[in-house]
């Protein structure tokens, strides 16, 4: 099979000569565009269909990308993150949702590093994120 770059060298060539109008060539791009994205789109799909049946067969030699177990942190006596526990499979998209306050950025920045948690463990890429202190 041509790649994409080829196929698109020999459609210009084609219209350069004549032998096919712009709109086939349109045609023809709009096909490239097409394919190129439903290949992405499989393999995404494919390496997330493999997390989830290494995690269904319980194959432990895979970790997920973040771990996250009884994340807590206290400002004083404000709670601002309270015992969050996730994890993140590799090539999963994960979303964040919570109103303001939740402790969204709160836990953002214990997951790189910026501060430390009260308690409780996070993992990102098989890195511990700071020091685990226990309150």
């Amino acid at each position: 099979m041509a790649s994409a770059a080829e196929a698109r060298r020999v459609v210009a060539e084609r219209f350069k000569a004549g032998l096919v109008t712009s709109t086939e060539v349109l045609d023809a791009q709009q096909a490239l565009l097409l394919a190129e994205f439903d290949r992405t789109r499989a393999l995404a799909n494919a390496r997330l269909a493999e997390a989830r049946l290494d995690r269904a067969l319980g194959n432990r030699w895979k970790m997920p990308a973040v771990t996250v177990r009884e994340l807590t942190r206290r400002f004083g006596a404000f709670l601002a993150v309270d015992r969050v526990s996730f994890d993140v499979e590799d090539g999963e998209i994960f979303g964040f949702l919570g109103s303001n306050g939740a402790g969204k950025s709160t836990t953002i920045r214990m997951l790189c590093g910026l501060l430390r948690p009260s308690s409780g463990s996070a993992t990102v890429a098989a890195s511990t994120s700071g020091e685990t202190r226990r309150a």
